[in-house]
C-alpha cells in the first residue's frame, strides 16, 4: 500500500514536469512561474527517490533483485516516449492505444507486484524476513 501511495504522489507532477521539459504544454495551457517549476522538479525526485527506495524493499521482500525496477519504472516511460513519437500525427493514429497494452501489462503486473502479493515467509537472500514471523506448521 505504501508503494502506492508513494507511486500516486508521482503522476502530477511527472506530468507537468515532461511537458515542461518537450515544451508541449498543451494539458498546461497556463504560464508557471519558475518557482513552481523548481518545486515541482524538487517534489518530483523526492517522490522518485522514496518510491524506487520503498520498492526496491518490496522486491526484496518478495525475494527479487531491485533490477526489476528496471521493467516496472523504465520499460512504462520508454515505451510511451516511443510509441508517442512513432504514432504522433493528425488525426491521432489508433495504431497508438495498441502499443500501449504491453505497458499497460507491464503496470498491472507491478501493481500486482508491488501492492497485492505477500512476501516470501522466513529469510531469504536479501535477510529476514520483515515481518519477523516465520510461517508455523499447523499439523505436523
Amino acid at each position: 500500500m505504501v508503494t502506492i501511495i508513494a507511486n500516486a504522489g508521482q503522476i502530477l507532477p511527472f506530468v507537468i514536469l515532461s511537458q515542461w521539459v518537450t515544451g508541449d504544454a498543451s494539458l498546461l495551457r497556463l504560464k508557471i512561474e519558475a518557482s513552481w517549476i523548481m518545486a515541482a522538479v524538487v517534489a518530483v525526485l523526492v517522490s522518485y527517490v522514496l518510491s524506487l527506495a520503498v520498492s526496491s524493499r518490496r522486491l526484496h521482500d518478495r525475494g527479487k533483485s531491485a533490477w526489476w525496477l528496471v521493467v516496472f519504472y523504465l520499460f512504462p516511460l520508454a515505451a510511451v516516449q516511443v510509441a508517442s513519437q512513432v504514432f504522433r500525427g493528425d488525426p491521432p493514429n489508433p495504431a497508438y492505444g495498441y502499443s500501449m497494452l504491453p505497458v499497460l501489462a507491464v503496470v498491472i503486473w507491478g501493481f500486482v507486484e508491488f501492492g497485492v502479493l505477500a512476501g516470501n515467509p522466513g529469510p531469504n537472500r536479501f535477510g529476514a524476513d520483515p515481518k519477523g514471523v516465520m510461517a508455523v506448521e499447523v499439523f505436523d
